[in-house]
């Protein structure tokens, strides 16, 4: 029973940790593109959005 419950919470947090990263970059985007690309190499991940 307890097995299950963790389970859950795993997968719940995957999603909640995407959000506030996607708004990082669009934050950036409005400040300046040198800007965004700064970040984009810190986070790692969000390479993966093409900032152009």
């Amino acid at each position: 029973m307890l097995q299950n419950a963790v389970n859950q919470k795993p997968v719940n947090q995957k999603p909640v940790n995407q959000k506030p990263v996607n708004q990082k970059p669009a934050n950036n985007t409005e400040t300046g593109k040198e800007d965004s690309c700064r970040i984009l190499t810190k986070g790692g991940e969000n390479i993966r959005l093409p900032i152009e």
